[in-house]
């Protein structure tokens, strides 16, 4: 059941990060930078974190230690992006404030994630509950992210039509000539 529900997620980390790449098109060009950057750096590291969390009990301390190192790079490249979005922004603004409150969540989904790693080398169980406390952190700066994203949201210009040539799927399968056999016993081959 853990093993399903940690597949799960981290099958939701990766729809979540196919999402962030389909909005590029409709942000603005500064703002949309630093957004990606920042949600795909959270989503690895949070992707990550699970799929250790997964494999924990199989793995020597080396790979962990390495694993979570990875963790760690995601979570730096996550705060290196916050920093330079909050640089570029209007020194009051109301995104200037959402962006600190993102980076106080990022330094606690640190924590929990460090926590969660280290108590799961003992115990896995006991580590995936702590995970719980991380995702909830996950969660809360996708939301404040997303909500980002809305506010500076332009819509799209052109729309994504199919193509209404005269290709059918018929005609992408090869015509090639094949033989059927019937057996004594009623066979196909």
């Amino acid at each position: 059941v853990l093993m399903l529900l940690l597949g799960l997620v981290g099958y939701s980390a990766l729809t979540t990060v196919r999402s962030t790449l389909s909005d590029v098109e409709s942000l603005n060009n500064d703002r949309l930078a630093y957004l990606t950057k920042t949600r795909i750096e959270l989503l690895e590291a949070n992707f990550e974190s699970y799929r250790l969390m997964l494999w924990i009990g199989d793995l020597d301390e080396s790979t962990i230690k390495k694993n979570t190192e990875k963790i760690g790079t995601h979570i730096n490249k996550a705060e290196a992006a916050l920093q330079q979005w909050q640089g570029a922004s209007d020194e009051m603004s109301e995104e200037k404030k959402s962006l600190t409150n993102i980076s106080e969540i990022l330094g606690k989904y640190r924590k929990s994630v460090l926590q969660a790693i280290d108590l799961a080398s003992s115990d896995p169980s006991a580590g995936g509950g702590l995970m719980a406390g991380a995702e909830k952190r996950f969660n809360e700066m996708n939301v404040l992210l997303k909500q980002i994203r809305d506010k500076h949201a332009t819509p799209r210009l052109t729309q994504i039509v199919p193509d209404e040539g005269d290709i059918a799927i018929e005609d992408l399968i090869a015509n090639e000539g094949v033989i059927v056999t019937l057996t004594h016993n009623g066979l196909i081959k």
